[in-house]
């Protein structure tokens, strides 16, 4: 992704047309179903599925002038990511000839549909960098919201874990480990008079975590978490500054992560002791029940694609004994979409660490341009807790979710968030210099 400083516009309107609060209600509205899937579903048809043409229709054509006015790098890398969203739904409709359950294909259609849409809602509400904030807070102060309801819900059936608002402690943990990683790249790069709200959130979300008993995404946020640190520190334009702000917040993070193992035995004991036997390298690790399950769901997902290449068992299909999918990201993808549908999965993959890769390095020499939102105080810690949003989203659908349509909106909406950093602090229409 390239970024020079010629790319950017050097003046900008000098007018700056405050949104209404109206303007936020039906993406606000939007959101705040999609975050509460477990309770806002009937069978596996979201109560969003009835704000969803309002709001790709409200919000396209102000998006539209948005994405246009994006740097070209990441104007490119976005439309590689939504062109293969747009494949995979569609192959994953072609695999619905002769399916077992025809509705069930509409689930991960739906899914990135609805990820798109918040693609939209988030690039049509961002068109200055106060309104972009804005957005950002209203999102995160629902999602919040929504995990700190986690405990008073109850476990639902699930023995010592919770699933909060979702329909499984699986789709809980991704999303707070997305949330939680935010939450800590904002608050560490934050002056300490701003450092309180970020610190909730992360409380918040760390707490759902433990409560969703996840091993995977504990795991994967603790060690996100330490590579977030030298992460940040090194889009410090000072080296001695960042030198200074690594050692400081390596030593944060340690201390926190020391902490935390410290605190889950006393909140989520089962998952204490099934990290503690992996850890210390104890072969009955592998009698685990989820454990086991696993490699069952794994190899029944191979067989079924062994029998059905092309097309696979079709998108959205259940696993034999019901269960929704095979816990894996690959492995679903070539039981349900075939050899094809893995394919596009994982170039979408490939895709998103092709953004974080240049968007990370594009936004160190777009920060020195005072034009660019990058440069504005405290943009920093978001812009990079966004990219490890999505680096968390795709280390836990190894074993977690399988880009399951409850949790995959909120990895658009983290994408969204670090695309907005790229567009000019204010705009209208697109520039033609810009562009």
């Amino acid at each position: 992704m390239t970024a020079a400083r010629s790319q950017l516009p050097e003046t900008f309107p000098s007018t700056r047309k405050v949104l209404s609060t109206s303007q936020y209600i039906p993406f606000a509205l939007f959101f705040l179903l999609i975050c509460t899937p477990g309770v806002t579903n009937i069978a596996s048809i979201n109560f969003s599925i009835a704000l969803f043409p309002f709001v790709l229709y409200g919000y396209s054509t102000t998006a539209r002038d948005a994405f246009y006015s994006m740097l070209p790098g990441a104007r490119n890398l976005g439309a590689i990511i939504l062109s293969l969203t747009l494949l995979i739904c569609g192959w994953s409709l072609i695999t619905a000839i002769g399916v077992d359950s025809f509705v069930r294909v509409f689930r991960p259609i739906y899914g990135h549909a609805s990820g798109i849409a918040i693609v939209l809602a988030i690039f049509a509400l961002s068109r200055s960098s106060q309104s972009a904030r804005r957005t950002q807070i209203l999102c995160l102060v629902i999602l919040t919201l929504s995990l700190s309801a986690t405990y008073f819900l109850g476990q639902r059936g699930y023995g010592d874990r919770y699933p909060g608002f979702f329909k499984h402690p699986n789709q809980l943990g991704p999303v707070a480990s997305m949330a939680g990683l935010f939450f800590v790249c904002q608050a560490l790069s934050s002056p300490l008079r701003k450092v309180s709200l970020p610190l909730v959130g992360l409380l918040v979300a760390i707490y759902a975590i433990f409560l969703s008993g996840s091993k995977t995404n504990l795991v994967s946020f603790a060690v996100l978490f330490l590579i977030s640190v030298p992460l940040m520190a090194f889009q410090r334009l000072d080296p001695r500054q960042a030198l200074a702000e690594l050692s400081r917040n390596i030593s944060i993070a340690l201390g926190a992560i020391i902490g935390g193992a410290l605190i889950l035995p006393l909140i989520n004991a089962r998952a204490f002791t099934v990290l503690d036997t992996i850890f210390a390298g104890d072969e009955e690790v592998n009698q685990y029940g989820s454990v086991l399950a696993r490699k069952g769901l794994w190899q029944e997902s191979w067989d079924m694609a062994l029998a059905h290449p092309m097309t696979g068992v079709g998108a959205g299909q259940l696993m034999s004994d019901g269960t929704e999918h095979a816990h894996n990201v690959f492995m679903d993808a070539v039981r349900t979409t075939g050899f094809p549908g893995l394919g596009l999965t994982i170039t979408f993959i490939l895709a998103v660490l092709w953004y974080f890769l240049g968007a990370y390095g594009a936004a160190r020499q777009v920060g020195r341009d005072d034009s660019s939102r990058l440069s504005e105080e405290g943009a920093r810690g978001p812009f990079i807790g966004s990219l490890m949003a999505l680096i968390s989203y795709i280390v836990s659908n190894q074993m977690s979710d399988s880009f399951g349509p409850s949790t995959i909106p909120f990895f658009y909406m983290f994408l969204a968030f670090s695309m907005t950093y790229f567009l000019p602090r204010y705009y209208t229409k697109p520039d033609k210099d810009w562009v």
